[in-house]
């Protein structure tokens, strides 16, 4: 079966098409698609591809998930929808206004960028974040499981799904989906159980810590205090009948 030839596909093309789908072709390379002005969703998913072209100013998707991609050109402001996820991505370019949905996980991403206000769905779970960019209040869909996060960013009210299981975050939900009045509430209940973890452990250790204090602070004291020396040397004492009186009355 001979290859697939990308250059002779590509030249055959009308300049009008507004829809071209080279996945699974083995592809290392793509030429560019800049005279397909009118172009508005790429498939090139499941290729050897390690860059892309320039983005044409039409695209509305571009699906390249399933790659060797390490780096993205610059999303142009039409842009909607992009599925790069499965490649070995270490960071990403500023997002575009109009960007809805991005599918970045199972990369290197070790940061994100700002979220476009546009943004309504993130999937950027499999990667090394240890941290989020602040939520744009229009998201609503939030998979960022399968990271290194140690918090999460404050949940907004159109937040409808989270999927934040296998981090490092003090509360760990493996709950299926949670919204943000449900992970507010999880919160408080947490809460409630570390102060009741604390008055357990106060309640456990109050013996040990009383007999503590009464064996090497109170007894060697009294037992100082009321040592037979001491009464000697009170005894034994210059003072008068009445000083003598108050001190053994105090004693």
């Amino acid at each position: 079966m001979a290859a697939f030839n990308i250059e002779k596909y590509i030249n055959s093309l009308p300049d009008d098409i507004e829809t071209i789908d080279v996945s699974s072709k083995s592809l290392t390379y793509l030429p560019s698609l800049e005279r397909f002005h009118k172009l508005k969703e790429l498939y090139c998913s499941h290729n050897k591809l390690t860059l892309l072209p320039e983005l044409n100013l039409s695209l509305q998707g571009l699906y390249c998930y399933n790659n060797q991609l390490t780096t993205l050109p610059a999303l142009n402001p039409s842009l909607q929808r992009l599925n790069c996820y499965n490649n070995q991505l270490t960071s990403l370019l500023p997002l575009n206004p109009s960007l809805q949905r991005l599918d970045c996980s199972h990369n290197k991403l070790t940061l994100l960028p700002a979220l476009n206000p546009s943004l309504q769905r993130l999937w950027c779970d499999n990667n090394q974040l240890t941290s989020l960019p602040e939520l744009n209040p229009s998201l609503q869909f939030l998979y960022c499981h399968n990271n290194q996060l140690t918090s999460l960013p404050e949940l907004n009210p159109s937040l409808q799904r989270l999927y934040c299981h296998n981090n490092l975050l003090p509360i760990s939900i493996n709950q299926g989906w949670l919204n943000a009045e449900q992970k507010n509430t999880i919160n408080n209940a947490f809460q409630c159980i570390e102060r009741f973890k604390m008055m357990f452990y106060c309640l456990k250790y109050k013996t040990k810590l009383r007999d503590w204090l009464w064996l090497k602070v109170r007894l060697p004291k009294i037992e100082r205090l009321y040592h037979p020396n001491n009464l000697n040397k009170l005894l034994n004492a210059d003072m008068s009948e009445e000083e003598l009186d108050n001190v053994l009355s105090i004693w």
